[in-house]
């Protein structure tokens, strides 16, 4: 599964929303976790899209501060027995944070979109953002004051309910990368019970025009079809693959788009509950890649990815992988049929 889970920190409590996940997937994978909190230097944020941030210049009471507040964190009960290690960085947030987690070979980032607001603060919504569309690697991101995938599975019911993750697929070895991520965040969540893993893939459908009428309903029907089979062989990838060992419950369903544009507002509606789907009733955290998308393209495109970030109060798993990662990914896939 993991092997060293980062979790970047700025002394809010809001912030601290990700470490007791981050130490309970340590825990159930035998990870090391490093505590990370990044001072900025004096500068200005600027975004075409977010208003213009001044962040106070640091001090070296700054850096000492940070330190103590991370050697406070480490000493807590819920780290007790696991192998972790604090770090202070100075430079530009979002940047700092991918390179350390990139130098210190992370392969898994958990973290809070919110912190601490005023002058002297992280922002980490812009933050969080930012690391959703350019982390290449996998990126959990808890939503201030929303649900934790550690709570969320709480039940007052005699059956158990487990963690469930939706992975949202669209047939393309990009969206496949996120695969691996999610099922072992799954398993790890979920130990010692089994996780639910729920595959989902939207399908634009044609609307029906009457002088067209059966040639669209045939076009309609060969797409379904064609998603349910893709995602029933993905299935039968995480059952019989290098996934097999978490033993995880597998569940598919293949959601209808008529506008072709509404493909986060379907996904984030089958996070809620998944209709016709045995033992699914809605998911813990929704699991995606993205295109890291940027400029010209993102403005006409759009991203898939930061509307679910924007719409979503649920924790969202998400990754920007590399070419290298995607073209890894089709040789696995060939080598499974």
């Amino acid at each position: 599964m993991f092997q060293h889970i980062l979790v970047p920190l700025d002394g809010s409590q809001s912030a601290e929303q990700a470490l007791p996940v981050a130490a309970r997937i340590a825990r159930a994978t035998h990870a090391s976790l490093t505590l990370l909190q990044i001072i900025p230097p004096m500068e200005t944020l600027l975004s075409p899209i977010e208003p213009q941030v001044f962040v106070e210049d640091f001090s070296e009471d700054d850096v000492a501060e940070a330190k103590d507040y991370l050697s406070e964190v480490e000493r807590r009960e819920a780290f007790d027995g696991l192998g972790i290690r604090i770090e202070v960085r100075i430079g530009p947030i979002g940047a700092t944070l991918l390179h350390f987690a990139r130098e210190q070979d992370i392969d898994l980032i958990v973290m809070s979109s919110h912190g601490r607001t005023g002058l002297k603060r992280w922002i980490m919504g812009s933050v969080a953002r930012h690391v959703a569309r350019e982390s290449t690697i996998p990126t959990l991101i808890l939503r201030s004051n929303g649900p934790s995938p550690i709570t969320a599975n709480n039940t007052t019911n005699e059956q158990v309910q487990t963690t469930r993750v939706l992975v949202a697929l669209d047939g393309s070895p990009l969206a496949e990368t996120i695969l691996s991520a999610a099922a072992g965040v799954c398993a790890a969540l979920a130990m010692p019970e089994h996780g639910n893993l729920h595959l989902v893939r939207v399908v634009h459908v044609i609307p029906t025009i009457e002088e067209h009428k059966e040639m669209i309903a045939q076009i309609n029907t060969q797409a379904l079809a064609d998603a349910r089979a893709y995602l029933e062989e993905i299935e039968q990838r995480i059952h019989t693959g290098a996934f097999a060992a978490y033993h995880l419950n597998v569940s598919v369903s293949v959601v209808l788009d008529s506008s072709g544009t509404d493909i986060p507002l379907r996904l984030i509606e089958t996070s809620t509950c998944a209709k016709g789907t045995q033992g699914f009733d809605g998911c813990d955290i929704i699991a995606l890649a993205t295109h890291g998308r940027r400029g010209l393209r993102h403005l006409i495109e759009g991203s898939f990815a930061e509307e679910v970030f924007d719409t979503t109060r649920l924790p969202l798993l998400v990754m920007h992988p590399l070419e290298a990662q995607i073209r890894k990914n089709v040789v696995a896939a060939f080598a499974l049929v």
